[in-house]
């Protein structure tokens, strides 16, 4: 399996861009808020071309962060895990289903509850994946 695009072949050992992209995101509170709004409407009447123009100034950290996880993530359907992953939101939020919730952004998750009760607050909630 070789990535033509990106030439990087399967066993490949992660590179420097694709560790700093992850370290900033997960290091940097007020980055990832930032970047992570940038996926979401401000309001119901906000068009797709005004989401792509906010999210256009994270371009590369974006690029490089859903490029890191596709090519050397691992997905959690795939493995033998016990493992229960939370993630909290900071405001009241209504899903439409339980079952098929959808998130087209990065979604920050931990094995430890009360790491997302800390993101979560008293205003929010806890989802369990």
């Amino acid at each position: 399996h070789k990535n033509y695009k990106l030439k990087i072949k399967k066993g490949d050992p992660i590179s420097v861009e694709f560790m700093m992209a992850i370290k900033l995101y997960t290091d940097y509170d007020k980055l990832q808020y930032e970047f992570s709004k940038t996926y979401r409407r401000k309001k119901s009447i906000e068009s797709n071309m005004d989401i792509a123009k906010r999210h256009s100034h994270f371009y590369h950290l974006g690029k490089w962060i859903k490029e890191a996880v596709h090519q050397f993530g691992t997905r959690t359907d795939t493995i033998d895990s016990n493992n229960t992953f939370y993630h909290g939101i900071s405001q009241q939020t209504i899903f439409s289903s339980a079952s098929t919730a959808i998130f087209n952004g990065p979604l920050s998750t931990s094995t430890d509850y009360s790491v997302a009760a800390c993101f979560a607050n008293q205003q929010g909630l806890i989802i369990e994946l």
